[in-house]
């Protein structure tokens, strides 16, 4: 209970740093250029999501097995070359799909070209030391990213003032600071040693297995955005950016039940405990989720203007509707856990990866019929269906056992 209350705490200052950079953008850059700004990052997180190949999900695996004698250079030497294939594809994509008008918005374009190297770095020492049960140094990983970015972007406002490519600079000096800390964490000498590639071949396969979940957790938090971005205004595009932040802080709160029980998850696997591991984890998810629907929908209309201005209006009302889709998803990342966590991850990837089409064409023709209201609205449905299929599968194979 410590490591929850200890977590949660850290949760709350990760969301707060969070929310106070997501404030700065829309106040500062305005609609349109917050809009552009979303666009930019959410483009970037695809990239980097497609060309990950379940990285994290695998050295999470690695982790939590205690496998002796695992090169920390292993995983370092696949997220420069992962990372490589990344930024080549975010410098051929972006031009093909977004228009550059300025100096300013061409900076940002070519500094998020690290974007991809630096992600999964950050993804493997989070998922090591989650793996691991090294709360502590997880959470200074999370608070290192959320943290620096608001102070980097101080640092940089004043400077040059207010401009995407600012805001661009933060989040790559953001991931650079977090890298660095993690890797003194671990000890810089175990990243010296020469990779195994038998290893590497490993991390390869055990992500490929559990990419679909990987792939839909990119659907969850970034397709609808695109889709919006790519079919609405920009200006449009900034109020659903800023309904998805005010929901993304029960998705912060569930995953951190699901990054703390995982390793009890893993390492009970065999036990008489595991189902009750099983039901505290899923009553934290819930009873937050309860929680998080009742808030959102007395009072994310007047909270969303108070933070974020008068001109973000619409995000307050689209807020309570993507909370609630938050909560079908944490409840789907819980049953991926579960299954990646007694060594079964397909039982849920090849779900992910068999709503994926799906789940892309409802929000494309949802954000063309109705507009943003109709991307919220997809991403619910999306989101509630695929974790009652995943919760009947996973459900199935346990009784089968």
């Amino acid at each position: 209970m410590t490591r929850l209350v200890y977590s949660l705490l850290t949760t709350a200052l990760v969301q707060a740093a969070n929310l106070g950079f997501g404030v700065a953008a829309a106040r500062l850059l305005g609609p349109n250029d917050r809009g552009i700004f979303a666009y930019q990052v959410t483009l970037s997180t695809v990239v980097a999501t497609l060309f990950s190949f379940g990285i994290g999900e695998a050295i999470a695996y690695v982790a939590s097995a205690n496998r002796a004698g695992f090169r920390h250079s292993t995983y370092i030497v696949a997220s420069v070359l992962y990372g490589a294939a990344g930024a080549l594809a975010w410098l051929f994509v972006y031009p093909m799909i977004a228009m550059i008008s300025n100096h300013d918005q061409y900076l940002a374009y070519a500094v998020f070209m690290a974007y991809p190297v630096l992600n999964y770095l950050t993804l493997c020492l989070v998922a090591w030391f989650a793996g691991r049960g090294l709360t502590r140094a997880w959470n200074i990983q999370r608070v290192l990213v959320q943290i620096s970015q608001p102070l980097t972007l101080v640092c940089l406002l004043v400077i040059e003032g207010a401009s995407i490519s600012a805001f661009a600079f933060s989040v790559i000096f953001a991931h650079i600071i977090a890298v660095a800390v993690g890797v003194c964490q671990i000890s810089v000498s175990s990243f010296l040693a020469k990779p195994r590639w038998l290893d590497m071949k490993e991390v390869f396969q055990v992500g490929m297995q559990s990419f679909g979940s990987r792939l839909s957790d990119l659907i969850r938090d970034n397709a609808d955005r695109l889709i919006v971005g790519t079919l609405l205004a920009p200006e449009i595009l900034a109020q659903y950016v800023v309904a998805v932040s005010v929901a993304q802080i029960f998705n912060a709160y569930s995953q951190t039940v699901i990054q703390l029980y995982f390793p009890r998850i893993g390492a009970l696997v065999n036990s008489g405990h595991h189902a009750l591991i099983e039901r505290q984890a899923a009553f934290l998810v819930l009873g937050g989720g309860i929680a998080a629907i009742a808030v959102s929908f007395l009072a994310s209309d007047w909270l969303v203007v108070a933070i974020f201005g008068g001109k973000f209006a619409m995000a307050g009302e689209l807020a309570p509707v993507l909370v609630v889709g938050m909560v079908f998803a944490s409840m789907k990342a819980l049953i991926s856990a579960h299954a990646l966590a007694i060594r079964q991850p397909w039982i849920t990837s090849k779900i992910d990866v068999y709503a994926v089409p799906v789940t892309i064409a409802t929000i494309f023709l949802a954000v063309h019929l109705v507009g943003a209201w109709g991307a919220a609205c997809a991403f619910v449905f999306s989101q509630a269906g695929v974790a009652y299929v995943m919760f009947l599968a996973y459900r199935q194979f346990r009784t089968a056992r």
